[in-house]
C-alpha cells in the first residue's frame, strides 16, 4: 500500500485542505470470505495529535473527509462519498484501493492496517 501526504499548498489550484492519498490492493488470501474489510487509517500530524482516525472501504477512485467541512468538500469537489460501508472480499479476490482523504492540518506519520471479520 502506497500512501503520501498532499498538503493543501502543493496543487496549482489548491483545495483548503491537505488529503492523505492511500493507493495499491488488498488479497484475500485466507480460506473465507473477509466481511467487512476495508482499511483503518490513523494518521498524526508533526506533534503526534491524531488528524485521521477511520475505517474506509477498499474503494477505487473515492474520497472521503474526516469532518463536516471535509466531507462536503469531498462531496463536491473529489467524487466523494459519505458512505463508509464496508464490503466482502472472497477467497483470493483482490480489491484495488485508490483512495483519497480530505482532513484538517497536515500529518508526517500514518499507519494503514487491513480490518475485517470472519463473520457477517
Amino acid at each position: 500500500m502506497g500512501v503520501n501526504e498532499v498538503p493543501y499548498d502543493f496543487l496549482i489550484d489548491p483545495p483548503p485542505f491537505s488529503h492523505l492519498f492511500v493507493e495499491g490492493s488488498v488479497t484475500n488470501v485466507g480460506e473465507g470470505t473477509a466481511y467487512n474489510a476495508g482499511l483503518h487509517v490513523v494518521a498524526f500530524d508533526a506533534k503526534g495529535k491524531v488528524e485521521v482516525n477511520m475505517t474506509v472501504p477498499l474503494a477505487t477512485i473515492a474520497s472521503f473527509g474526516t469532518n463536516v467541512e471535509t466531507v462536503d468538500y469531498a462531496l463536491k469537489h473529489y467524487e466523494g462519498t459519505n458512505s463508509l460501508k464496508l464490503g466482502n472480499l472472497l477467497t483470493t479476490q483482490t480489491a484495488n484501493v485508490r483512495i483519497q482523504i480530505f482532513h484538517e492540518g497536515n500529518v508526517t506519520d500514518w499507519d494503514v492496517t487491513p480490518v475485517w471479520t470472519n463473520s457477517p
